[in-house]
């Protein structure tokens, strides 16, 4: 490539890139890269994950539930109690759900 222009080397290499095959090859890897990116899901607050509605590898709507986040310790619950256990009970005793 003696006594080529700069311009004359730069368009050589950029047949040979394209009719290599390698152009489209870059093209498909750098689109697969944004769609792994698109594809990551951060929580915005740190919980447990629960009721998983989707499997590994299935498609999903934007906007469609996948799972729900629940933080344990500030966790609510809302129960009947018997009015004759009511007398048994006090705030803030400890709770064993089964």
């Amino acid at each position: 490539m003696q006594g080529l222009s700069e311009k004359e080397k730069a368009d050589i290499w950029k047949k040979k890139f394209v009719s290599s095959g390698l152009a489209p090859a870059l093209q498909d890897l750098k689109e697969a890269e944004y769609e792994n990116s698109q594809a990551i899901i951060k929580a915005p607050f740190s919980g447990v994950v629960a009721n998983v509605s989707v499997r590994l590898g299935e498609m999903v709507k934007p906007g469609s539930e996948m799972f729900r986040l629940y933080i344990p310790t500030q966790m609510v619950l809302s129960a009947k109690v018997l009015e004759s256990d009511i007398s048994f009970m006090r705030k803030n005793d400890p709770l064993s759900i089964y």
